[in-house]
């Protein structure tokens, strides 16, 4: 009986394009505040760690700390130019160098702006973003958690 309804659900997983899978994330997880609010960086993807980012207004802040890679906040504004003399990047109480900093899009009023870090520090546990005197934190979590994919993401 269990392998036909593993069978069954596999079959009905494949017909409609969708995988789902146990995984376990790090990534910097947004502080709540009353100012700020939880967005997703992506519509599909993880379950419990899907809200990713932190939004004012315009203005969506996401972290990206990939394994083998410089660390890099993407900026997504509907509108508003971000200036890197207005941006600023805090690890775990210490101020950082910005290395690159750029525009990565802008389609019709949304605005894509990438910040790196030219060195790659390890072990960050708390990670601040001020733009413009506004702050956006995060702290960098482990979570258990679901990773689903679909055709129609």
């Amino acid at each position: 009986m269990k392998i036909q309804l593993f069978i069954t659900l596999l079959a009905t997983s494949l017909i409609t394009g969708c995988v789902v899978y146990p995984t376990e994330r790090t990534y910097f997880k947004p502080v709540e505040s009353q100012q700020l609010e939880l967005t997703k960086s992506q519509s599909c993807g993880y379950h419990r760690a899907q809200y990713d980012g932190l939004k004012k207004g315009e203005m969506s802040v996401f972290p990206d700390d990939r394994e083998q890679a410089p660390l890099r906040v993407l900026i997504v504004t509907k509108g508003y130019e971000v200036k890197k003399e207005n941006t600023s990047l805090v690890l775990d109480g210490n101020p950082v160098a910005l290395g690159s900093f750029g525009q990565l899009y802008h389609h019709s009023h949304i605005r894509g702006f990438e910040v790196t870090v030219d060195e790659k520090p390890r072990n960050i546990e708390n990670l601040k973003v001020i733009i413009d005197g506004e702050l956006y934190e995060f702290n960098q979590k482990t979570e258990s958690d679901i990773y689903y994919a679909s055709i129609n993401c």
